[in-house]
């Protein structure tokens, strides 16, 4: 683990992973990929109607539990994300949390949560929301994106907010963020 301390470790024998394209295509070892799994000890859907939520997880004998990874050639797992997460904007494939971890690390920023948001001209925007300390100034913020983040990673909107909503158990609450980006109620600014 030592050696790859990026990994979750390594599979366990009594389950097959794979890590597939869009198309449910292998892709090759230390790919990134929608991570699909298998095996005699896992659970299958309690129900098989066609209403029912769980089944849309189990397909063709596989379960997809949404979460995007790469596995080395050693069988070590490196998880990047979800698969809701994650955002084609024209060729590039961005994922939301590496975003929040590049603003994250500007010393003004106390919090940051990064959601998509549909656009009209670009088909979908980033939107980030931010709450800081220290009289962060919004040009400062645009500059540590710009060193930071490839331009499709660049948040199209900032919301400078007093904090983020949350819902019980302190997890935020995204929907209501989805809602603040349709307000403006919040102070914005780009940080292309």
């Amino acid at each position: 683990m030592a050696r790859k301390a990026d990994s979750v470790g390594r599979l366990l024998p009594l389950v097959e992973v794979e890590i597939v394209d869009d198309d449910d295509r292998p892709v090759a070892p230390g790919s990134f990929g929608q991570i699909r799994c298998r095996g005699a000890l896992m659970a299958r859907p309690c129900a098989e109607s066609a209403g029912d939520k769980r089944t849309e997880y189990f397909r063709n004998g596989w379960y997809y539990p949404g979460d995007v990874g790469a596995l080395d050639a050693e069988g070590y797992l490196r998880l990047r994300g979800r698969t809701a997460e994650i955002i084609q904007r024209g060729p590039a494939t961005v994922f939301l949390p590496e975003i929040e971890a590049a603003l994250a690390t500007h010393p003004n920023v106390a919090e940051v949560a990064v959601i998509d948001a549909p656009s009209p001209r670009q088909g979908v925007e980033i939107v980030a929301f931010i709450v800081a300390h220290g009289g962060l100034q919004h040009d400062e913020l645009a500059r540590h994106c710009r060193d930071r983040l490839a331009p499709a990673q660049r948040p199209d909107r900032v919301y400078y907010v007093d904090t983020l909503p949350r819902i019980a158990g302190g997890k935020l609450d995204r929907p209501r963020l989805q809602s603040l980006a349709q307000s403006e109620a919040v102070r914005q600014g780009g940080a292309g």
